[in-house]
């Protein structure tokens, strides 16, 4: 049922009426931060944050005439709290005395308490975890993986509870099993802001840190603080909008599929393989990885607008797919690719700089805005089926295949098919075509039906109009 608001807010000098709150089904009533409310069921409430379901309670009225509250105490454990102030160290709860880092402790966490207290922890009291914050729900698809002689993991749970069981991590190890449950819904005033997983030895000994991260379901913000560890990185639509990887210098692997993302910043050295899928990021700046260690990229429908990577030689497969945004992909100087070149789908495309060499498996470029394609240096396509350059309607020139000699084409066609080839251009092509049995097809160019493919044939060609 709806949280009633009865009486109006004190607000500076002036007032406003609440209509209704009620926090569990995401409905809330918009005022400034710092707004306090009293509600039909004796609860007083206050604003906390600026969303209209951002209210917590902080007292409530009982019908013997007793009072309750939620009182959230600050952490002191690393400062010195000024006199006769409440806070909590450690999860004891002090007073402080002026002079005292962490207060005098008045009351154990060990002892039976009459009230709920919240520590919240500090970074050096997680040493090597896993920070998630604004977490409410759906944990089981967070993994982790750990190293550094780490067998277990704990989990730091929302609500105030402290580090649960260790639990042994083996592989990608749910951060539920270590938490377990999802966190409750934030609302309640005793709740830190976030939730943390530990690795850990058996007896729940802090030990190594996290060496593989795999993000999904609720996850908005997270910290791994112990970052010399991790090694990859996997996040799948989570509401993620910004993610600094250069933060993690180990990271070989990194494969983010973010809807969300705005922000996405690099500085791996050591990054090998790197995938974006699904984003708004609109600049990649790969001049902060290694070339000489990069070997795959793959970027599919994202905002980015160019993908530049000159020279990098350890470059074995490229794949640029579904970018609306992308004019520009620059490849020159990537004459070690030997898997797939795979350029799809992006339609304002303009400039394709492909290597100068290289012996490649699989050659594919379509539906992009290309006019002109030059292959020269390229020596080699060694896959069936994997020479295609198709649907790109201002594509007007093909330069450079006489490399197809060496090209098994396995009884499947070679498709140039759908593109904007003039008479003239395909009869260069049919010029440039070794003697070879195999099938050429060039339908749907508007040159196809005039083109000489007598030229061609003669050469033992296939060709298709």
């Amino acid at each position: 049922m709806s949280t009633e608001f009865s009486e109006v807010i004190k607000q500076g000098g002036g007032t406003m009426e609440l209509g209704v709150l009620d926090p569990t089904t995401g409905l809330g009533v918009i005022a400034s931060v710092s707004t306090i409310g009293t509600s039909i069921d004796n609860k007083q409430w206050v604003k906390v944050d600026t969303e209209p379901t951002d209210w917590r309670p902080f007292l409530t009225g009982e019908a013997d005439g007793t009072f309750s509250a939620n009182i959230e105490l600050a952490d002191v454990s690393e400062v010195v709290p000024p006199l006769n102030v409440l806070g909590v160290n450690k999860g004891n709860l002090t007073l402080g005395d002026g002079d005292t880092q962490g207060g005098i402790e008045i009351v154990s966490a060990s002892t039976a308490l009459e009230f709920n207290y919240q520590h919240t922890f500090s970074d050096s009291e997680l040493e090597g975890a896993l920070k998630l914050e604004d977490m409410t729900a759906g944990m089981t698809n967070v993994t982790v993986a750990v190293g550094g002689g780490a067998t277990h993991i704990k989990g730091l749970r929302w609500d105030g509870s402290g580090w649960g069981t260790p639990v042994v991590a083996s592989g990608g190890t749910s951060i539920k099993d270590a938490l377990g449950a999802d966190p409750i819904a934030p609302f309640n005033s005793r709740m830190q802001k976030f939730i943390a997983v530990m690795a850990c030895d058996a007896a729940g000994d802090a030990l190594g840190g996290i060496t593989g991260l795999t993000l999904a379901d609720d996850t908005k913000k997270f910290e791994v603080l112990n970052p010399t560890l991790l090694s990859s990185l996997y996040t799948y639509y989570c509401p993620i909008t910004s993610i600094d990887l250069s933060l993690y210098p180990a990271l070989t692997l990194v494969n983010i599929r973010g809807l969300f993302l705005e922000s996405l910043k690099l500085g791996n050295w050591q990054l090998e393989d790197f995938s974006l899928t699904g984003s708004s990021v609109q600049t990649l700046d790969f001049s902060k990885l290694n070339p000489a260690v990069l070997s795959t990229v793959d970027v599919a429908s994202s905002s980015v607008t160019e993908v530049l990577l000159p020279d990098f030689t350890a470059l074995d497969t490229v794949r640029v797919r579904y970018c609306d945004l992308v004019t520009t992909v620059e490849l020159s100087g990537c004459n070690n690719i030997s898997d797939k070149i795979e350029i799809t789908g992006c339609p304002i495309l303009e400039t394709i700089n492909l290597p100068a060499a290289g012996v490649i498996n699989s050659f594919e470029i379509a539906s992009n805005g290309v006019t002109t394609i030059d292959m020269t240096g390229i020596t080699e396509i060694t896959g069936y089926a994997a020479f295609r350059i198709i649907n790109n309607p201002q594509l007007t020139s093909i330069t450079g295949i006489e490399f197809l000699p060496t090209f098994n084409a396995g009884g499947y066609p070679i498709d140039l098919y759908n593109n904007a080839l003039t008479e003239a251009a395909l009869n260069q092509i049919y010029t440039e075509l070794p003697a070879l049995s195999a099938t050429l097809n060039v339908s749907g160019n508007p040159g196809a039906a005039a083109s000489n493919i007598q030229i061609a044939i003669d050469k033992g060609w296939t060709i298709l109009i």
